[in-house]
């Protein structure tokens, strides 16, 4: 599909200096006469975590446009046809001067993979492409062929978006931009589901109730931890115990809590030079990996 207009040259501007040049999700091409080179570079993007391919910027970043007809768009769509499986490839144009556009191919992170191009599969590492190494992306057909009948991957029948944690979802987004996961935050919550792929043609997946969800059993007895201190090493004796019911957040937030409550693993209390040192945030870093472990550990 394409969008003239939609990117004003204001925006592809600035697009262009926030990037600092190419990298893991950008890339500039003269022409479409690199099509070939570009659409190895877009499939690289739809096996990493998408990117935008700039059809009338020089390598050096110049806005220099090119003349957009229609047997530019008729080359770009046999193109896309050679992407296997069939990809969503979104085409906006940008009137920069005179008859010169802009043409951005760009796509998101897909679940689909891996891709190919022209039969070939193609990464994106830092600002080179490169054909993907075969046992990579022999592991990744695999991988595919397992995720489609996944527990998580499954729609989350009778659940809607009632049914979760609003601020919760808007806290993993942010922390997903701030770590460089997503690259914007919409106002629609929601609208994060379908960028994390936790929603499908508008139906929760088991994967967002067990994340941001607020009702879990009878369904759900899976998003339960039991924790518990001992005293001595024998756990014949119980200083503490509870049961924590909740999503993997929650989970995971109670969990340090408890640690941290018992006393037994605070920080002032550990060797400085211990491998279990705090994380950067102040938490522990080891103990959070396994209060996560013991959360996603949990039997269908």
């Amino acid at each position: 599909m394409t969008n003239p207009g939609t990117t004003t040259q204001a925006e592809l501007l600035k697009l262009i200096a926030d990037s600092k040049g190419e990298w893991e999700h950008i890339e500039f091409k003269n022409t479409t006469g690199e099509l070939h080179g570009g659409m190895e570079t877009l499939c690289g993007f739809l096996n990493g975590s998408g990117g935008k391919v700039l059809f009338g910027v020089t390598n050096a970043g110049k806005v220099q446009g090119q003349d957009v007809t229609g047997a530019t768009f008729q080359e770009v769509a046999n193109a896309i046809r050679k992407l296997e499986p069939p990809a969503w490839i979104e085409q906006i144009r940008i009137p920069v001067a005179g008859t010169k556009e802009v043409l951005i191919l760009e796509t998101t992170q897909q679940t689909d993979g891996p891709y190919t191009f022209d039969g070939r599969p193609y990464q994106r590492i830092g600002n080179t492409t490169s054909r993907m190494p075969q046992a990579e992306y022999q592991r990744r057909l695999l991988s595919r062929a397992s995720a489609r009948h996944r527990w998580e991957n499954q729609v989350a029948e009778g659940y809607s978006g009632s049914d979760l944690d609003v601020e919760e979802i808007d806290r993993a987004v942010r922390a997903a931009i701030y770590c460089g996961r997503l690259e914007s935050q919409s106002s629609d919550p929601f609208d994060a589901l379908d960028r994390l792929q936790l929603r499908v043609d508008g139906q929760l997946l088991n994967a967002a109730v067990v994340l941001f969800g607020r009702k879990f059993m009878p369904y759900y007895p899976q998003c339960t931890v039991r924790l518990a201190r001992f005293k001595g090493t024998d756990k014949s004796e119980f200083l503490d115990q509870r049961q924590l019911h909740g999503h993997a957040f929650q989970i995971l937030d109670e969990s340090m809590h408890f640690i941290s409550w018992t006393g037994a693993l605070r920080p002032d209390n550990r060797n400085p030079n211990s491998r279990s040192r705090p994380a950067r945030d102040g938490s522990l870093l080891p103990e959070r990996l396994c209060c996560t472990s013991a959360s996603q550990s949990r039997p269908d």
